[in-house]
């Protein structure tokens, strides 16, 4: 098998939006109750996202977080 390798020049990215907010809070909406973890087991059902550190104690106990915890979208939704 033959690995080819090609040399891409990537454009940098048009940041100048969002600059203004790196490094300072952005206030949010407050959560009326408080998220509990078959909270964060639905929503990765019904995201399909099957990353185990999301729905399995055992799995996420042995992660670095040591328990479950969310995932990216549930945290911005």
């Amino acid at each position: 098998m033959t690995q080819t390798t090609v040399d891409v020049e990537l454009e940098p990215m048009d940041t100048a939006e969002v600059d203004q907010w790196i490094g300072r809070p952005i206030a949010g909406e407050q959560l009326k109750e408080p998220v509990a973890v078959n909270d964060i087991r639905r929503w990765v059902q019904g995201m399909n996202y099957p990353n185990r550190l999301h729905f399995e104690e055992d799995f996420a106990a042995e992660s670095e977080f040591g328990r479950i915890v969310a995932s990216q979208s549930f945290a911005v939704c």
